[in-house]
């Protein structure tokens, strides 16, 4: 049994392991089938990378196999017993683990309805209409989207008037910015002894540039000689963005996933999903995939 905590945005990686300990010692006393809890805090390793959250944990569970409870039935009395770790802002996502080599989508969810499309908002937002459609139908659980609009990043909003005004353009303002904040390569170093080739890459100072003020206060050299202030012709705000944008096909996706309850199957659902979808209209080059 997989069960994914997410926290709200903003919680501590210490706050979220002494939750998930805290879980697993009220698990280990109170679920006598269980055989055993591993636990991951903090993110996961995907695809040769790691991926820090440390408002995010995964509880994996072991049941017996002389235990007196089927999975089901465990499922059912967990989540039950996980709702006293809970606030409105958190949620604990509780599913069967697949057979090792069956994946027939691209997560481990029952149901899963991909709706592909340009613009990651209206995806969005097309993928939050269904998911409360979806809350509608008995027998659904764990309803949810594969989009995390939760990574904290700062908005620029440039007047392109302003900009203008100075003899700035913004291939001008997007090189500075990259220069700043990410650095950019002019040329190689080729090691003499191995010949191997080093990237050169000039940054700013890190310790001057610590927040959005700093930023604010970065300096443009015009074309007049005059030097001017970023926040002059800029407005910068914090803001939420993706944790990460999926591609298929060329195409941006957002999944709405779900689970059917165990005594529940699939074929009873698939109906009345299918009604929902066909009396959802998408725009033009927007569509759903099941």
């Amino acid at each position: 049994v997989i069960s994914r905590l997410i926290l709200p945005i903003g919680t501590s990686l210490d706050y979220t392991d002494t939750l998930v300990k805290k879980i697993e010692i009220d698990l280990k006393n109170n679920f006598p089938d269980i055989d055993t809890i591993y636990s991951s805090v903090g993110g996961y390793w995907f695809n040769g990378g790691v991926a820090q959250f440390p408002n995010r944990a995964s509880i994996i569970i072991q049941l017996k196999k002389d235990r007196k409870k089927t999975t089901a039935e465990f499922m059912m009395d967990y989540r039950s017993f996980s709702k006293k770790f809970m606030n409105p802002d958190s949620k604990l996502i509780i599913t069967k683990s697949q057979i090792r080599g069956l994946r027939l989508s691209n997560t481990e969810a029952d149901i899963e309805i991909t709706i592909f499309g340009a613009d990651i908002i209206k995806l969005n937002s097309f993928a939050q209409e269904l998911k409360n459609k979806l809350a509608s139908i008995e027998g659904i659980t764990n309803i949810d989207t594969t989009l995390d609009l939760n990574s904290p990043e700062l908005k620029i909003n440039i007047d392109n008037e302003k900009m203008s005004n100075f003899g700035l353009s913004s291939y001008d303002v997007a090189n500075t910015l990259k220069a700043t904040l990410t650095g950019i390569i002019p040329t190689l170093y080729t090691d003499p002894t191995y010949g191997e080739d080093f990237n050169i890459r000039i940054i700013s100072n890190r310790t001057t540039l610590k927040s959005a003020k700093d930023l604010e206060n970065l300096i443009f050299h015009t074309p007049s000689g005059v030097n001017v202030k970023f926040s002059e012709f800029s407005k910068i705000e914090p803001g939420f963005g993706p944790v990460s944008i999926e591609r298929e096909n060329q195409n941006r996706v957002v999944r709405v996933i779900a689970d059917a309850l165990p005594e529940i199957s699939i074929g009873k659902l698939t109906p009345k999903i299918n009604k929902i979808l066909n009396d959802t209209t998408l725009p033009k080059s927007y569509y759903f995939e099941v």
